[in-house]
């Protein structure tokens, strides 16, 4: 039961941030380690260093219908790796 509570806080703090903020942002790093506890056990989004504003409207009252991103470090890092060399293990 804790962790659905969890998850439902997370998903709280979310939806504030993409619906209710003003105004709206867009996380965009979430995983388990931005995810806080308070002193009671309450989910806390955090860290926002990868997040943005969603987009606003424009003069005639339009909003983009998507928002791209450019992915950056670690996922293109991880693909691009060399193996420099062997390693023996022994039991």
């Amino acid at each position: 039961m804790r962790r659905v509570r969890l998850a439902l806080g997370s998903a709280r703090g979310i939806l504030y941030l993409h619906t209710e903020a003003n105004p709206p942002i867009f996380h965009r790093d979430i995983k388990a380690s931005n995810i806080l506890l308070d002193e009671n056990n309450n989910a806390k989004v955090a860290d926002f260093g990868l997040s943005k504003l969603a987009p606003v409207p424009d003069l005639e009252g339009e909003t983009p219908a998507h928002v791209s991103t450019v992915v950056k470090g670690t996922p293109v890092r991880a693909f691009s790796l060399k193996v420099l060399g062997t390693l023996e293990v022994s039991i």
